[in-house]
């Protein structure tokens, strides 16, 4: 059913390659809440609504909001769903929903541009419900990729990065220096699934999943792939349980008490 909701959304899903890797992961990102409650649904960093579109479509969801900072976003996210409200807000600064309102959160691609992750979570465990479920996504800092890279000196590994151009320099920003104080930039280069189960620990939430997923390189390298086998690849090394490019976890909110 995620994979239908995805590709149904979706266009180009099975054809071109942004939009198949977009697909594959935003169907990842749907069976992760399929399991859990999802009548109230969040999405937090919800950028062009590729995700955030899907949620209407989960069976039993009631409202669906995307929060983003950046308003041209929200504006263009809103022109391709009118099932969805769009809210501008900062992740560091409080969320705008109530106590306890919200069943899940989705936060895909946003820790590592966080001033306050800690804080980010901390606000998050306060808008869901008991037993809410919040779905995080964060590059992977024990990829595969990244490790073999941190044993050349910096410079060294820079020069392998940008060989192929400014489409290779987004697989590593740590080793670009790319932060600018724009929001948009990675503040740190992510996590790995043993720092976020701890983070979980440490602030009433409960790790009931993870894995990596994503290849080491970016979702337009895809294009060089016949599409064939690029759709045949991403559907079957979407999730893995280490190594690959992205960290992928499902926490599950405690209740108070446990």
């Amino acid at each position: 059913m995620a994979w239908a909701i995805a590709s149904g959304q979706i266009p180009g899903s099975t054809t071109t390659a942004v939009a198949t890797y977009g697909a594959v992961r935003t169907a990842m990102l749907l069976a992760a809440l399929l399991d859990g409650p999802h009548a109230v649904l969040v999405e937090v960093g919800s950028g062009s609504g590729i995700a955030t579109r899907c949620f209407p479509h989960l069976p039993g969801n009631r409202l669906a909001v995307g929060v983003d900072v950046d308003r041209g976003s929200l504006r263009k996210a809103a022109e391709t769903s009118d099932r969805v409200d769009y809210l501008a807000a900062t992740a560091d600064a409080g969320l705008p929903f109530r106590t306890s309102s919200v069943d899940s959160v989705v936060a895909s691609e946003v820790y590592e541009h966080l001033t306050r992750p800690e804080g980010f979570i901390e606000e998050v465990r306060r808008i869901l419900k008991p037993g809410g479920r919040l779905v995080l996504t964060t590059p992977n800092t024990e990829s595969i990729v990244l490790m073999l890279l941190r044993l050349l000196p910096r410079e060294r590994a820079k020069a392998i990065l940008s060989r192929s151009g400014e489409r290779q320099q987004f697989l590593h920003p740590e080793f670009f220096d790319r932060y600018d104080g724009s929001p948009h930039s990675h503040r740190i280069e992510g996590a790995s699934v043993r720092e976020l189960a701890g983070l979980a620990q440490r602030n009433g939430f409960r790790q009931v999943r993870s894995t990596t997923w994503g290849l080491p390189f970016a979702p337009n390298f895809g294009g060089l792939v016949p599409a064939r086998a690029r759709f045949f690849l991403l559907r079957r090394l979407d999730e893995l349980g280490v190594g690959l490019r992205h960290v992928m976890v499902v926490w599950e909110r405690i209740s108070t008490g446990e």
